[in-house]
């Protein structure tokens, strides 16, 4: 379905719930028809509807329609999944993308086999190297039956036999990913960042090294995940401490975050499922302040975002992000706080409405 295709003032009574309830009936079967005004439905409710006990300060299907009449071309996250699969035209794509982008990822050739099998003493493989950039994700099978999904503006760094049996399970993160891990009792699997690294007792865990971090966070889904400190970084490292550097075991629900200086806050009892949601290809704000979301939407969507005015940084706002290109999730945000966004290439402005000068 195409944008000018959307009946915007349909959708708008949807959301509204207006009508008989005949017709209400006949608009959610009209809605539900179509994943895209499934998708539009939501975000309209989740972002774009009235505050509590007053009247909506905008019109949402002017206001929409002038945002999808813009002429900026869609941004998407892009996914690349790196598990190998026959190559198929949008195989093809994916691997051409991680070639522009920067992904690196060491894989042994037939010429190189032949090479070592000439040699008499044959040489490790170098490790692995993973960068995503911004606007990209990635899915990774160690082989072991471990997967691991990257955010944007990450990178990973793994040995070459990381998958055998036998092998050495530690990786090297700069950035988020999210890990979902095959427990061996025999063999730890530890997740190293430059403030701290992360055991898995038997886990689903979250780890995220970004600048808003300040330090090193680390979320528990399922399982359990030993958090210590520091220590010397660089794959071909051998082992681990295990005893008594632990500094905390966290629980289903337990946050941490370690700092640069080595301390640690720890909560539990936390509703962890916003930190995963970029493992499901979502983007996920709950009464999130604007300057908190800035970061994550232009690692998301590769842009930039500019404020013109200074008091909307403080704006919170809610909403779910999955399909939609940058132009429509900048433009709903807008619309929630009640301003508009103006683009330039891949820089968006977020206009206050009292400097917009023009009526919604």
């Amino acid at each position: 379905m195409d944008d000018d295709q959307i009946d915007w003032a349909r959708l708008d009574r949807f959301v509204r719930g207006t009508g008989t309830p005949a017709e209400r009936a006949e608009l959610a079967r009209w809605v539900n028809d179509d994943p895209k005004r499934r998708a539009l439905a939501d975000a309209m409710r989740t972002v774009g509807g009235p505050r509590p006990g007053r009247g909506p300060r905008f019109d949402a299907v002017r206001a929409l329609r002038r945002v999808q009449s813009q002429s900026t071309p869609p941004r998407r996250t892009r996914k690349l999944q790196l598990t190998p699969l026959p190559e198929t035209r949008r195989s093809r794509f994916v691997r051409r993308s991680m070639l522009a982008a920067g992904v690196a990822v060491a894989v042994g050739s037939a010429g190189a086999l032949s090479r070592i099998a000439a040699n008499a003493r044959p040489k490790a493989e170098p490790p692995r190297e993973i960068i995503t950039a911004a606007g990209q994700r990635a899915t990774l099978d160690l082989g072991d039956g471990t997967r691991v999904s990257l955010s944007p503006e990450t990178r990973l760094r793994y040995a070459a036999d990381i998958g055998h049996a036998r092998a050495i399970r530690e990786l090297w993160l700069d950035g988020e990913a999210t890990f979902t891990v095959h427990h061996d009792t025999a063999r730890a699997f530890v997740v190293h960042t430059p403030y701290g690294s992360a055991e898995d007792l038997g886990t689903e865990f979250v780890v995220s090294t970004y600048p808003e971090v300040s330090g090193m966070r680390l979320a528990v889904r399922k399982g359990r995940v030993a958090i210590r400190p520091a220590r010397d970084s660089g794959v071909g490292a051998q082992g681990h401490s295990r005893g008594s550097d632990t500094l905390a075991i966290l629980e289903p629900g337990d946050v941490a975050r370690l700092s640069g200086a080595g301390a640690l806050e720890l909560t539990h009892g936390r509703d962890v499922e916003g930190l995963f949601a970029g493992a499901r290809g979502a983007l996920v704000f709950a009464s999130t302040p604007l300057r908190d979301a800035i970061p994550q939407l232009e690692r998301w969507y590769a842009i930039q975002v500019r404020v013109s005015d200074r008091a909307m940084m403080a704006r919170r706002f809610s909403g779910t992000f999955r399909a939609e290109s940058a132009t429509e999730a900048l433009g709903i945000i807008a619309i929630a706080l009640g301003g508009k966004a103006e683009w330039r290439d891949n820089q968006v402005t977020l206009v206050a409405g009292h400097e917009r000068g023009d009526d919604q």
